[in-house]
C-alpha cells in the first residue's frame, strides 16, 4: 500500500467525525449514479443524521423486524442516501411513522 492509498483511507474515516452516530458508511458509485448507506447505532442517531442531511425519516417494516431509516433521492444526479438504524424485533411502537 502506498501513501496515496493511506490518504484515501484517512479521508474516508474522517467522515465519521462529521457524521456523529454513524457506525459504518458504504459507497457505491459510478460516473452517473451514487448510493450511500450509513448505518447508525441508535434510532436517535438516525433522526439526527436525517435532519443534518435533509433526509426524510420513516420506519421500514420487515417480516419479523423493523428499522428506523432516513432516505433521500435526487433524480437529477441519481443520488440515493439511506441512513439505517439498528433492527428491532416485533412491530414498531404504536403511532410510529411507517
Amino acid at each position: 500500500m502506498n501513501e496515496r492509498a493511506r490518504d484515501l483511507a484517512v479521508l474516508l474515516r474522517g467522515f465519521f467525525g462529521i457524521l456523529p452516530g454513524a457506525t459504518s458508511i458504504g459507497l457505491h458509485a459510478s460516473e452517473r449514479w451514487a448510493f450511500i448507506l450509513i448505518t447508525a447505532g441508535s434510532d436517535e442517531a438516525v433522526a439526527d443524521l436525517g435532519e443534518a442531511l435533509g433526509l426524510t425519516c420513516d420506519v421500514w417494516i420487515g417480516k419479523r423486524t423493523w428499522w428506523r431509516r432516513a432516505t433521500s433521492e435526487d433524480d437529477e444526479v441519481l443520488l440515493h442516501i439511506v441512513v439505517a438504524g439498528p433492527p428491532h424485533k416485533g412491530r414498531p411502537p404504536r403511532g410510529d411513522a411507517g
